[in-house]
């Protein structure tokens, strides 16, 4: 990920690092999310669409937000559950959600 020097001398120099992110195995990143330089993504992570992260991320973790926060751990009966459901049901939306009533 380019970065810029902060000062405006050293930016006149055009003088351009970079920071690496890493991403884990088995992971879903929604639609336009941002990850901010050096950051690294364990495994098996979901990053729900607009997401901005900015801090390291462990494995098995769901997270949203802006900035990114971790909302639920994907370990255990929850996680098993899904990844059985999807693979039964392929086109099946990741989550059952009941439509809501508009009055």
């Amino acid at each position: 990920t380019p970065q810029h020097p902060i000062n405006y001398i050293e930016r006149r120099e055009k003088k351009e690092f970079a920071s690496p992110i890493s991403i884990g195995e088995d992971c879903w990143l929604g639609g336009n999310v941002t990850i901010c330089p050096g950051v690294n993504i364990g495994n098996r992570c979901i990053i729900a669409a607009g997401s901005v992260v900015t801090k390291d991320i462990p494995d098995d973790m769901l997270v949203t937000g802006n900035p990114a926060t971790i909302k639920k751990s994907l370990n255990g009966k929850y996680f098993v559950r899904l990844v059985q459901r999807r693979k039964e049901r392929p086109n099946l939306p990741l989550w059952n959600r009941r439509p809501t009533q508009s009055t």
